[in-house]
């Protein structure tokens, strides 16, 4: 079983407290499932895509380092299915540490996220 959330579930970002919510949601619900399920052969794997441009949310102002094609996701889905991946997958898989280092390091992740978020507030203003 494979579950599609998305990095906003791992990663809580400004602005997006309800979206990264739910996505969390399916991540947790994807882990406990695939607890319950393992002993009977049952896996399932959430896979956390990042930004995939769509018409409601074009990748204007999005970092093009997480920008995702859709066929980068299906490829990520497959690979999950053909070898069994469990319980989550992160794309692009380089992001995988930095889960590590938000776990391990809270409070300079969320300095981080303090000086992302001012960042964007000021390019925001110099765009007025």
């Amino acid at each position: 079983v494979v579950n599609v959330a998305s990095l906003a579930g791992r990663f809580a970002t400004p602005g997006a407290s309800i979206y990264s919510a739910t996505k969390h949601a399916v991540v947790a619900f994807s882990e406990a499932l695939n607890y319950e399920g393992e002993p009977q052969g049952v896996l399932v794997t959430a896979v956390n895509p990042g930004f995939v441009p769509t018409e409601g949310f074009p990748a204007a102002g999005r970092p093009s380092i997480l920008t995702l094609t859709p066929d980068r996701i299906a490829d990520a889905i497959v690979r999950v299915v053909r070898d069994g991946i469990a319980p989550e997958l992160s794309v692009p898989g380089w992001v995988a540490p930095l889960q590590a280092f938000r776990v391990l390091t809270p409070p300079l992740y969320r300095w981080g996220v303090r000086m992302a978020r001012e960042a964007g507030m000021r390019a925001t203003r110099a765009r007025r």
